[in-house]
């Protein structure tokens, strides 16, 4: 190989619908299948997992999927064990929202689900359920229900597609 030539990338990789992760680290969701990510990830994680795969700056971070779901205290118990890999004992974080029916091309859900900055590690379980409980929200409701176009890209209406991005926090200049 010369030594101009970008090393060969590994093709993007699948997960199985069975072993689908609840937890996975932005540097681990680069890797994925873009489509597959999307899915799984949601719209904003998977556009930063993406964006940090091919070099950009993009602050380190940990994504909740909503497989979580189905076993929070695993879930939280692999969040804490990442997101202590991401800085020291008291790295703050902003946790985010990252629905698969958030960003479409005729409705925005910008603004109607819940985001929780300058978080502690210990405290993330509570900020990541409070971003997954937004879904429900009344104001969320009435949002989907104006914009049938987000109902249709969440059928459940109960904010299943919802992933949750949590980030190592930049304080602010």
């Amino acid at each position: 190989m010369m030594a101009d030539q970008p090393p060969p990338q590994a093709p993007p990789r699948q997960v199985e619908p069975a072993s689908r992760p609840p937890v996975l680290s932005l540097t681990e969701a680069a890797h994925l299948d873009p489509t597959q990510a999307q899915t799984l990830l949601g719209t904003k994680a998977a556009s930063l997992a993406r964006l940090a795969g091919a070099g950009f700056p993009v602050p380190p971070g940990v994504v909740v999927t909503a497989a979580a779901a189905a076993d929070w205290d695993q879930a939280y118990r692999r969040l804490h064990a990442v997101a202590a890999e991401l800085g020291d004992p008291d790295q703050r974080f902003a946790v985010r929202s990252s629905a698969t029916a958030e960003d479409l091309a005729g409705a925005s859900f910008a603004g109607q689900y819940e985001t929780v900055l300058d978080v502690g590690l210990d405290e993330l379980p509570d900020a990541v359920r409070r971003v997954v409980d937004s879904a429900a929200s009344a104001r969320v409701a009435a949002y989907r229900q104006a914009h049938p176009q987000a109902a249709a890209a969440d059928p459940s209406g109960s904010g299943g597609g919802m992933a949750v991005l949590v980030q190592v926090m930049i304080p602010a200049d």
